[in-house]
């Protein structure tokens, strides 16, 4: 996301989204009562054009709303943002609805800004230059294609040794199969987006191999991380490991939470170190006692997430929102989707 303007108390800003991911961010900066500009096409709503309604045309003007609801479609460019208009041209008033898109400019407007709001806007800004990356996980049976987005995996495709009853004739079983792999990620696939290449043996090394032979000067630039197991099971496994991978794997947000909540679920499992649960987490709020709060995207989105988030700063406790759109997620969701890493233990 980029910043193209910003007033000096930080309120309003003009931004424009450059990716998916921009989506997500955006979806969980604005709510209800916050205020979205930008240029739309619009019905001309003349006394003219409600006599002769087949005479209404579209035309392009500048509108402001008051958001009353915005919805997301994760792992599409799907972001509306509905609401009652109160900056409009003198012959358009009632409601609109923006439909975002990477490219979209947008003005938008929140008093006040929250800390942690303006923490998740300037994030999606330093991300914009972040490297993204494309993972195939493998072994001798099948392979998942990912796309990854700061918010979670999207699955692309499985593609299995000799699937769909195919039989791979001279030999060339593996070939084949490598065949099927380099197709499936051909229409997803982007040549300046590095590929991760994850699984256990030699599959990863055969892979790359094919990848130049069939692409030569095409072909992704290519990275392999051993894993215990294929698939997705492979992917988590890999993402777990923190300082441990590549530095363009370990940057990415979904390893950054995948690490960061696997130290949270160890320290849940000893009985020390952590709180879970929105009282226990409030008290250690209290006491000063919180290193890390993480919440995850939907309770951040609610009164509780807010007041928790509100408390923070006040100790200085770092935040981090937590995307339940992917399994890491989606488990610290379904504890509650509140947690703490504690700089001390405090009495229950």
């Amino acid at each position: 996301m980029r910043i193209l303007k910003e007033e000096e108390d930080g309120t309003r800003l003009k931004v424009r989204v450059d990716s998916m991911s921009d989506l997500w961010y955006l979806y969980q900066i604005l709510s209800r009562g916050s205020f979205v500009g930008g240029i739309t096409w619009r019905k001309s709503e003349s006394r003219t054009d409600m006599i002769r309604p087949d005479a209404s045309t579209r035309k392009k003007v500048y509108l402001e709303i008051e958001v009353e609801d915005v919805e997301f479609q994760p792992f599409t460019d799907n972001l509306r943002i509905k609401g009652k208009i109160v900056k409009a041209p003198q012959d358009i008033s009632g409601y609109h609805t923006f439909n975002v898109d990477p490219g979209t400019v947008l003005d938008i407007g929140k008093d006040p800004m929250p800390g942690v709001d303006r923490a998740l806007l300037d994030e999606a800004r330093r991300n914009s230059t972040r490297p993204s990356f494309r993972i195939i996980s493998l072994d001798d049976e099948e392979a998942t294609l990912i796309k990854m987005l700061d918010y979670g995996m999207e699955q692309v495709a499985t593609i299995k040794v000799g699937g769909g009853g195919k039989r791979y004739g001279g030999g060339g079983r593996w070939s084949g199969y490598y065949e099927e792999i380099i197709k499936a990620y051909g229409p997803a696939s982007d040549n300046d987006v590095p590929l991760v290449i994850i699984g256990p043996g030699f599959f990863k090394e055969a892979l790359m191999k094919e990848f130049r032979k069939r692409l030569m000067e095409d072909a992704p630039k290519m990275i392999a991380i051993p894993a215990s197991a294929a698939g997705m099971a492979g992917v988590r496994e890999v993402l777990s490991k923190g300082d441990e991978l590549h530095d363009i794997v370990s940057r990415s947000r979904v390893a950054q939470e995948a690490s960061l909540l696997n130290r949270f679920m160890e320290m849940v499992g000893k009985g020390e170190g952590a709180a879970y649960g929105p009282e226990e987490v409030r008290s250690a709020l209290d006491m000063g006692a919180v290193e890390v709060l993480i919440i995850s995207d939907t309770v951040f989105r609610t009164d509780i997430g807010k007041e928790l988030l509100s408390m923070a700063p006040l100790t200085g406790a770092r935040t981090m929102v937590i995307s339940s759109l992917h399994d890491n997620g989606r488990m610290f969701d379904r504890m509650g989707g509140v947690g703490a890493l504690l700089r001390y233990e405090v009495e229950g």
